[in-house]
């Protein structure tokens, strides 16, 4: 008896395929200034033609899940600096974190007076430092604007204690005050707060860092976009995307 597996074979491949197409992916990027390679923190990367997207952290590492498989078009964009688009084919073959660089806008302003009533006063006590600054404002043609995204105040504090080959423990807060959007609303003001931890014995250490203790999200405030879901428009991002977040690890010493 001769059985036909013509049938399914082209089942198995209609099914491996649909497997590769449907899956969920997970995409992972830091995004970097094109000149001093520093990070470029709440930088957004979204997925064309979907509201999927985030905002990177302080460090610029910005994660998407649930992409489907097959050639996506991701979108980074940051404020001062170019657009870029990168065309990928979900799943990756790599999937080390992807390093992303923009390019500083060439767009120019035309000719303005500015006058900054910016305000800093900086107290240092290493090891513990803390920072205040004021609010900036443009001047021209004899009028006042406050500039957009530039909250009025923000304070920032950040300490840290070792027990030299023992301990490490360091305690981090921001604030931000109310900030003016480009669409004439304003922002909410916010507190981040986090924490880090680090044993160290001597040949490695076992570390762990807490970001963002107060799960502060900008969409816990209000949509991040307007439109439809196929036709979104996003409006500015002045607060985290991410929520709360825990990593850990082990460092050796070779």
């Amino acid at each position: 008896m001769i059985i036909n597996l013509e049938p399914y074979i082209f089942f198995l491949i209609a099914l491996i395929s649909g497997n590769t197409l449907f899956a969920k992916n997970t995409f992972r990027a830091t995004i970097k200034d094109a000149e001093t390679s520093e990070p470029l923190p709440y930088a957004t990367a979204v997925v064309n033609g979907t509201v999927n997207g985030n905002a990177t952290d302080l460090n610029g590492f910005v994660t998407i899940q649930n992409i489907p498989g097959g050639e996506q078009t991701i979108e980074f964009s940051c404020i001062g600096y170019e657009t870029e688009q990168q065309k990928l084919t979900f799943p990756l073959s790599d999937s080390d974190t992807i390093v992303v660089v923009l390019n500083t806008s060439a767009s120019e302003l035309g000719e303005v007076v500015i006058s900054s009533t910016r305000s800093n006063r900086s107290i240092a006590n290493i090891p513990t430092r803390i920072e205040f600054i004021g609010m900036e404002e443009i001047e021209e043609n004899g009028m006042r604007y406050q500039n957009p995204l530039t909250p009025k105040h923000t304070v920032s504090a950040v300490s840290m204690y070792e027990a030299e080959g023992e301990w490490r423990i360091g305690l981090e807060a921001y604030y931000t005050s109310k900030q003016p959007l480009s669409d004439g609303a304003t922002g909410r003001p916010y507190w981040i707060l986090g924490a880090m931890i680090e044993k160290i014995w001597k040949h490695f250490s076992i570390y762990a860092n807490c970001e963002n203790l107060t799960d502060i999200r900008q969409t816990r405030f209000g949509s991040i976009y307007t439109g439809t879901i196929t036709n979104p428009v996003f409006k500015d991002i002045y607060a985290p995307l991410d929520g709360f977040v825990v990593n850990a690890g082990i460092k050796f010493k070779l």
